[in-house]
């Protein structure tokens, strides 16, 4: 899950009269727009070839006497990434704002286009807190700071285990898991699974689960990588013997076990 920041309820806190002093050849301003802190901001991407792409940016502007902030309401933390330039040279502090406690998670001195990418991380206690992009002038002439692919993309705890659902028509019962090969007894928390399942016996399959393209889906590697021969409907104990002790793959059932 992600939240695009430009497509929010955000708060523009700078004098807005700056923008008067934004002409550009390579920044449009849609006269007919109702948020004027919403530009285009035309940028090349190959001079030789004479290419340029125009990117739809948030702007704040700022002075050294007076700085622009842009607030934005945040639910949950995670890694928020966005591309910054100026028109004129300033500062960007990226901070999380919350009735408590105030967190900085960068400062960035910008430069000229094109676009730079940063990346940080917000906690994801966030409660009732707000995003916070302030821009500071170096001088008294006004400085433009755009902003733009802002985006928040949410994450549970790194250190929770995988929440994985795994489905298996015909092969997941008691009668035919047993760990699969039971000398080398790789699945027991699916055999526990398998004593809940259900046999369908009207099904139709084309080939059994030693196929490499079964293989594959099980230990999420290619076919190739596994040892086993394309060629022959079965495996053989040889290949069998070299895919679970020498090949190195390790079975998704041992990795979310």
């Amino acid at each position: 899950m992600a939240t695009k920041l430009l497509q929010t309820d955000l708060t523009v806190e700078y004098n807005l009269q700056l923008l008067n002093e934004l002409y550009s050849d390579t920044v449009y301003v849609d006269p007919w727009l109702q948020k004027p802190w919403i530009v285009k901001v035309a940028h090349d991407i190959d001079k030789e070839k004479k290419l340029s792409k125009a990117t739809r940016s948030l702007v704040i502007a700022a002075t050294k006497q007076s700085a622009g902030k842009v607030l934005f309401p945040l639910q949950h933390g995670g890694k928020l990434s966005f591309d910054c330039a100026s028109m004129g040279q300033g500062r960007l502090t990226v901070q999380l704002l919350s009735p408590t406690k105030k967190i900085v998670l960068g400062e960035y001195s910008l430069s000229s286009l094109p676009f730079t990418h940063v990346q940080c991380s917000i906690p994801h206690s966030v409660a009732d807190a707000k995003l916070v992009m302030e821009f500071q002038g170096y001088s008294k002439d006004p400085a433009f700071c755009f902003v733009a692919n802002a985006v928040v993309k949410h994450r549970d705890n790194d250190f929770k285990k995988p929440n994985v659902v795994f489905i298996s028509v015909d092969a997941l019962r008691a009668d035919a898991v047993h760990c699969i090969i039971p000398k080398y007894n790789i699945t027991p928390n699916m055999d526990a699974l398998a004593g809940d399942g259900a046999a369908f016996t009207r099904h139709f399959v084309v080939a059994n689960w030693t196929r490499p393209s079964t293989i594959a889906m099980l230990w999420s590697v290619y076919g190739s990588a596994t040892g086993v021969n394309i060629y022959y409907f079965q495996v053989s104990k040889q290949e069998k013997h070299y895919f679970y002790t020498q090949s190195g793959v390790v079975p998704l059932p041992v990795l979310f076990g």
